[in-house]
């Protein structure tokens, strides 16, 4: 094993990430908690860090039965305290940046950058002369972002998402936001003429909203919407039919676009977007479900070997801004063995470890 002074440096994340300490954590290796018990000794200078490491991976305790509302509860009010009080913990550390421009690349830049100069003169000149031009946000692979629309409404974008308005909203204007992905609504209520009318744009369905909080989802051939507050009617084409189904708060709405079914149920909403505080819960989520949140989020593969089943039900609380931390929790407390090649990721089961 490494040698107690060979962590000195480690900060939060990195002993997430180390085997011996998730072992000491979940009190799997006598020897691990032992090595443990004595650095945390003779390091007292590092006990914000051990704390906080051991939080995130405590935070995500799976197994196969559930457990109580106000346990998920408690979890995600500590999860989420600790996020507000410890900030860096879960800031990511940026990447180096490789030096990807040779000679050629350079020349090429230098021809293109009168094309582009000309390109953002005619653009501006453009805006001058339209209130109407198309305003898009992008978020990348992994990574949330807040934006303020122009009616004063908030919007939390989740990772891989993409949402497009028009600009210079006017009273006598519905408000329309086209989204692909997904994203967490915080509605302005106006006051009077057609502007009182929100609408979110997917293919094959609209939600049709007041002032409220509500979440959407958006990929491949599914879209959802889940309603923390207010009301909302969501306009459902199916065929040659087109149908309103007017939700309540802690309901949701889903639409396969491929079976052109609809469906409405009970949900707890502040657990399923829970995702804008950067955690993840599941409720008897089967693992299937977790592996495309994923997919859909960071941008990556995932296989499974024969012996996974993938319809195997897991709950628990992760704080999410990091996929590999994610992962590694995910491994250790599920009995999977999780290898990561670059974007591709395998999913087996450990038959050598039991439950």
């Amino acid at each position: 094993m490494t040698g107690i002074s060979d962590f000195a440096e480690y900060n939060s994340h990195d002993l997430a990430s180390d085997e011996s300490f998730q072992s000491f954590v979940f009190s799997r290796n006598r020897i691990d908690i032992k090595f443990w018990e004595n650095f945390i000794i003779q390091n007292p200078g590092k006990r914000a860090d051990i704390d906080a490491a051991r939080a995130l991976l405590m935070l995500l305790v799976f197994n196969k039965s559930s457990f109580s509302l106000s346990g998920k509860t408690i979890a995600l009010t500590r999860l989420q305290s600790s996020i507000e009080g410890n900030e860096a913990v879960m800031t990511l550390p940026l990447p180096f940046f490789r030096k990807i421009f040779n000679y050629r690349l350079t020349k090429i830049a230098a021809t293109l950058t009168g094309i582009v100069i000309i390109f953002l003169a005619l653009s501006t000149l453009f805006d001058h002369f339209t209130t109407d031009t198309l305003i898009t946000h992008r978020t990348p692979y992994g990574e949330n972002s807040s934006i303020i629309l122009p009616d004063s409404s908030a919007v939390v974008l989740n990772g891989n998402t993409t949402l497009s308005y028009k600009s210079g909203w006017k009273e006598e204007k519905v408000r329309e936001v086209w989204l692909e992905g997904e994203a967490f609504f915080d509605v302005k209520n106006t006051q009077g003429g057609a502007n009182t009318t929100f609408v979110v744009h997917t293919p094959g369905m609209d939600v049709h909203v007041l002032g409220t909080k509500f979440n959407v989802f958006n990929r491949k051939d599914k879209a959802n919407v889940v309603l923390n507050s207010g009301k909302v009617k969501v306009k459902v084409s199916t065929g040659s039919d087109t149908s309103y189904v007017v939700m309540v708060p802690d309901e949701a709405v889903e639409y396969s676009r491929e079976k052109q079914t609809v469906t409405k149920k009970q949900v707890n909403a502040e657990v399923l977007t829970a995702w804008r505080n950067k955690v993840l819960v599941f409720e008897n989520t089967p693992l299937f479900s977790i592996t495309d949140m994923i997919e859909y989020t960071y941008g990556v593969e995932i296989l499974f070997s024969d012996n996974v089943d993938i319809m195997e039900k897991l709950v628990g609380t992760v704080p999410s801004g990091n996929l590999d931390v994610l992962l590694s929790v995910l491994a250790k407390s599920s009995n999977l063995t999780i290898t990561r090649n670059e974007n591709q990721i395998l999913i087996g089961k450990n038959n050598a470890l039991s439950r």
